[in-house]
């Protein structure tokens, strides 16, 4: 009954069984999102592992022979009792109601010594056990309000009383508080931008990303800053957008994420502007999102006309990332540009095992559009510098400039069952496609089981493809 979670090394996994003594037994454990793997057996000894969950481990869950049994898995691995369904994690890493995870063990809760724990943050284990690790108390969670016609000098933060600002709720929030935004604008009028979340589990709850507005527009600063808060923490439904820095070397004008595995879904970045100025260092990192030794999750999240200007050098319109590893899903990238000088990965540019970032930077990227993303050098599309790992699936770029992919000799890009079309050059550099439609790749690009032929687009804002029929 342990938990595991949000390690990372340039190397080895979260759990290493490496003696060939043995044997190994995991029971009621949750293992997840470590990086680069969960859980490898690397030499002869017996590995068994029963009633947990392995979820979201970078590249690989489970790396060696294992005996499995009644756990939930990302992998295909098999066993008796096995699922390879989404754990629905919530409030951190207490199951959702409705868990595939609840009463699916091999005994009961009772037997097994966990009855009166939480897997689920309202109800203690009483019946077949759950999966995974059991916390010792139930959740006590702390809900804080924000509305528009909130007051922070007089609110308490509750229903009836909310504060004004997001900026009074996360000064108010203590660990797993869940900060409920009603729609509405939050700007200088009443904020402090950036925004600081670095209290962990805290949750900030938008209404809808289309009507609950983070605008730091006037208070040249960055929207938000997040450091070293756990997967526990999250941002949903919320647009920022608004951030304006103007200074050499600087990173990130909308949300600056550094040593954190914060969860993000169904939000908008948008409209961040990065300016480099002609003086030293001369760069710019991320104008949208500057990824520093992290490990963010983004779902259903869009990056919107973020623009990283400079006149000697700028590094991701969207998101520049430097060490850790990053997972979208479900995501967009629109029409967002690295105008100047040497300025590479309009929409995304990986930095790859950069001085003094932690791991080498791996990028995953599953059913996401790159799409009328323009870089004035290299890449509208993807950029992976040296030791960059970059993977795609089922991803489609599109109108880009002048590159769809672009991955550097010592870099790592995958793509499978994605469209590659109408970026110029589509892909060059050290990359692999399968299973991919392409029209232009550059000579040192491997194909395999790909085609050349027009997608055929029936829309430039979703690029659905035509009917056969």
């Amino acid at each position: 009954d342990n938990f595991v979670g949000g390690t990372q090394s340039t190397y080895s996994e979260a759990i290493t069984c490496a003696d060939a003594v043995g044997p190994v037994s995991i029971e009621n454990c949750t293992v997840v999102a470590n990086f680069p793997r969960g859980i490898n057996r690397r030499a002869a000894g017996t590995v068994s592992i029963t009633n947990s969950i392995v979820w979201n481990n970078g590249d690989d869950d489970l790396v060696g022979a294992i005996n499995l049994s009644y756990s939930s898995v990302g992998d295909t691995n098999t066993g008796t009792g096995v699922i390879h369904s989404d754990p629905q994690f919530a409030q951190g890493y207490y199951l959702a109601d409705g868990s595939p995870c609840t009463n699916a063990g091999s005994d009961s809760a009772v037997n097994i010594g966990l009855a009166g724990l939480y897997a689920q943050s309202n109800s203690s284990d009483a019946l077949q056990v759950d999966l995974g690790y059991h916390h010792l108390p139930a959740l006590s969670v702390t809900n804080i309000y924000v509305s528009p016609s909130g007051v922070d000098a007089t609110g308490t933060g509750a229903a009836a009383a909310p504060y004004r600002s997001v900026t009074k709720a996360l000064a108010m929030a203590s660990e797993h508080a869940r900060i409920n935004i009603e729609a509405g604008s939050y700007t200088t009028n009443c904020e402090t931008f950036p925004l600081v979340l670095e209290t962990d589990g805290v949750q900030l709850l938008g209404t809808n990303a289309a009507t609950t507005l983070i605008d730091a527009k006037g208070a040249n600063k960055r929207v938000m800053d997040v450091s070293g808060v756990s997967r526990w923490a999250v941002l949903s439904n919320l647009t920022f957008r608004g951030g304006y820095l103007n200074v050499a070397g600087g990173n990130a004008a909308g949300l600056y994420l550094v040593g954190t595995g914060v969860r993000l879904y169904d939000s908008i970045i948008q409209t961040n502007k990065l300016l480099v100025p002609s003086v030293a260092p001369w760069v710019g990192f991320g104008a949208g999102v500057f990824l520093k030794d992290a490990m963010p999750w983004f779902e259903r999240c869009e990056f919107r006309t973020n623009i990283n200007q400079s006149g000697n050098a700028a590094f991701g319109g969207g998101v520049c990332q430097h060490g850790g590893s990053s997972t979208f899903i479900a995501c967009r990238f629109v029409g967002n540009s690295a105008p100047g000088g040497t300025c590479y990965g309009a929409a995304l540019f990986n930095g790859g095992a950069v001085a003094n970032a932690v791991g080498y930077g791996q990028m995953r990227l599953f059913n996401c559009l790159i799409i009328s993303n323009s870089a004035s050098d290299r890449a509208g599309g993807i950029y992976a510098a040296a030791a960059a790992l970059v993977s795609l699936n089922n991803c489609t770029l599109a109108g880009n400039s002048p590159h769809g992919l672009y991955g550097v000799a010592d870099s790592s890009v995958y793509a499978t069952n994605s469209i590659l079309w109408d970026n110029g050059i589509d892909a060059t550099g050290a990359i692999t496609l399968a299973y991919c439609d392409i029209g232009v790749a550059g000579a040192a690009v491997t194909t395999n089981n790909c085609i050349s032929t027009d997608p055929l687009f029936v829309d430039q804002t979703y690029c659905h493809l035509q009917s056969r029929r």
